[in-house]
């Protein structure tokens, strides 16, 4: 059912397909892992992983267009998640630079909008 010796006889019987997949599939690899060190290096390491996440959500995207796998609510809050990740990394290096409102604010700005009349109320 297995083992070692039956894979090396069919790596003998089939030289060009194993190691021939095998040298391809090193090439790219490498060509992948050049290319993140590059973004690292010219652009920094935000930008790669946001490359890279960016890369791996078109993947799924289109795994879903071509292959047929319900879609259920939890690829949306994995999505959301991923959003939020991002988000907070670039908060996290940025604060001083973003001023998000607090949530008294947001809180103060909601209730001072529903004691605002519009126009069409005030005639």
């Amino acid at each position: 059912m297995g083992g070692l010796s039956p894979a090396v006889a069919f790596c003998s019987q089939h030289p060009v397909k194993t190691y021939g997949y095998a040298f391809f599939f090193s090439l790219t690899g490498y060509f992948g892992i050049s290319f993140v060190l590059a973004l690292i290096k010219l652009f920094g390491a935000l930008v790669a992983v946001t490359v890279t996440t960016g890369r791996k959500a078109m993947t799924i995207i289109l795994s879903f267009m071509f292959f047929s796998k319900p879609f259920t609510f939890q690829y949306v809050w994995g999505g959301l998640l991923v959003i939020l990740g991002i988000f907070l990394n670039v908060y996290s290096k940025n604060k001083d630079k973003m001023q998000l409102p607090s949530l008294a604010d947001i809180r103060n700005k909601i209730f001072s909008a529903r004691k605002s009349r519009l126009l069409s109320q005030t005639v």
